[in-house]
């Protein structure tokens, strides 16, 4: 029962003997440093650092497996070319790692891989609990109108609109249109998601959003979307910043876009939820966050000077308003999600 915990697919037969490389090969993760880290989610999900990834390879049930360490090799350096994202690290997880850049890859996501190329299930005398279940329906096609439903109630519950979720914060989203969903299916699609963007990273698209949430029969209904809306309204009223209204065209704008969604979540008409949406994504973007709050550039600072940073003691950090690295909570403004 172990896929359970791992957000790995319900449908397929998983052994004890499968439990157990799961486990040996978790253990000598963890022992080895920097092999394994943590996400910075709240996901619970374990990363493998790829510069390090051969020697999840050493283990002698993981070559019996295979039929040898290098076929071992070989599968491992496959499946990172294929599934590794570059990930630009915290501080804190630096530590581990000892490098800012990593290219990494989920450690449950490459453990189902192994169990299926690896499938004890010939060597056991039990029928796969995939055999007992119905033939699985093919996707469902990602119409408009259904694409543009689920992107709504993405950006509906995106309280900053960077894109940038915790698990909490995206199993709330799809909450809202299911509350059926279990915690290891939204884990599941929450990975499934962060693994269609290209570049990778924890930034998520609402058109992947759309496209994974179809795929597991997510709806949108305009009454679900509106209801999202107005409880992310509310949260984000904290957020709002006063200092990006101090003129009359700037207060003006902000007062008229506060009325226009009001009245739109007020009388809830599926003709105006798109126009309700985008003006809320307006208003966020146009006064909400740390005035001047943008992204920093890739090569915004080098590792070299990072470090040489850390040494220093926190002066002039107000010459340095395009980055939060360093800064306390309290000193950077309104959390982001």
């Amino acid at each position: 029962m172990f896929y359970r915990f791992c957000g790995m697919d319900a449908s397929k037969y998983y052994s004890e003997r499968d439990l157990y490389l799961y486990l040996k090969l978790l253990a000598r993760g963890m022992s080895k440093p920097g092999l394994f880290y943590p996400s910075e989610q709240d996901d619970g999900i374990s990363y493998v650092n790829c510069q390090l990834a051969e020697t999840l390879a050493e283990d002698p049930m993981l070559q019996e497996n295979f039929g040898s360490q290098a076929a071992a090799v070989e599968f491992i350096n496959n499946f990172v070319a294929a599934h590794g994202v570059m990930d630009k690290v915290s501080l804190e997880v630096k530590k581990i790692t000892k490098s800012q850049t990593v290219k990494r890859i989920d450690f449950d996501e490459f453990m189902e891989a192994v169990l299926e190329k690896t499938s004890t299930q010939s060597q056991e005398g039990r029928v796969p609990r995939a055999e007992k279940k119905p033939k699985e329906q093919p996707k469902p096609p990602l119409t408009a109108e259904k694409r543009q439903a689920l992107e709504n109630l993405f950006i509906a519950g995106d309280a900053n609109q960077d894109g940038v979720l915790t698990f909490t914060e995206f199993q709330q989203i799809l909450s809202s249109a299911d509350e059926s969903l279990t915690q290891q299916t939204a884990l599941r699609i929450f990975r499934e998601t962060l693994l269609l963007e290209p570049e990778g990273g924890d930034k998520i698209s609402p058109l992947a959003f759309a496209t994974v949430a179809n795929e597991h029969n997510i709806a949108a209904p305009p009454s679900v979307i509106y209801k999202l809306l107005q409880k992310t309204w509310l949260q984000i009223q904290g957020d709002i910043n006063d200092n990006k209204m101090k003129d009359e065209a700037s207060k003006k704008e902000s007062d008229e876009l506060r009325m226009k969604l009001a009245r739109y979540i007020d009388e809830a008409k599926e003709s105006t939820v798109d126009q309700a949406v985008q003006t809320f994504r307006e208003f966020v973007l146009r006064f909400c966050g740390a005035e001047g709050e943008e992204d920093p550039p890739e090569d915004f600072i080098d590792e070299d000077e990072e470090e040489e940073q850390e040494d220093k003691p926190a002066v002039g950090y107000e010459q340095n308003i395009t980055g939060t690295e360093g800064i306390s909570e309290d000193e950077a403004g309104p959390s982001e999600s």
